[in-house]
């Protein structure tokens, strides 16, 4: 009975025991508690036909390739100055694209004023022409009138009301 008790008790956890007994570190973590886990990839890739020209050096060095690699870089003082230094110009070459693309499309189109005094010309040339009729001045006073309400809008400061909607 005890004999069967001792044989169901694994390497690793007589390892572990011991080590804590005596105060070690870790030493062989991988090697000790992934003897188990290499024999079950093992018979896993066995199964399943992927590779069949490995040996248990190549699964370990596979397992613990990245054991080392801290995910991330330890960088000086300077280093981490000169990042966000690196960012924030990068940022700021952006808000001046988009400052200018702003600009480049406000300046696409003419101003409510010009557009009133360029409708005012055009629509003292078209009353002059002979193909001129009554529903293309018409149509043509309604635009300049939808300029002039804007140039007005644009000039006078509005209320707070103005900018609720009434239901």
């Amino acid at each position: 009975m005890a004999v069967d008790a001792w044989d169901l008790i694994e390497k690793k956890t007589l390892n572990k025991a011991w080590n804590r007994v005596l105060n070690r570190e870790n030493e062989n973590l991988i090697t000790n508690t992934d003897d188990s886990i290499l024999e079950d990839i093992n018979e896993l890739m066995l199964k399943i036909q992927i590779c069949q020209d490995y040996d248990e050096d190549d699964m370990k060095e596979w397992i613990t390739c990245d054991s080392n690699d801290q995910g991330f870089q330890i960088m000086s003082d300077d280093k981490i100055v000169e990042n966000i230094l690196q960012i924030n110009e990068q940022q700021e070459m952006q808000e001046d694209q988009t400052e200018e693309n702003i600009d480049m499309e406000n300046d696409a189109g003419p101003s409510h004023d010009e557009a009133l005094q360029a409708l005012e010309t055009a629509l003292k040339w078209f009353q002059k022409q002979t193909e001129s009729d009554t529903v293309s001045l018409l149509q043509l006073k309604r635009i300049r009138d939808i300029a002039a309400i804007k140039r007005k809008s644009g000039l006078r400061q509005m209320t707070i009301t103005k900018y609720f909607k009434r239901n």
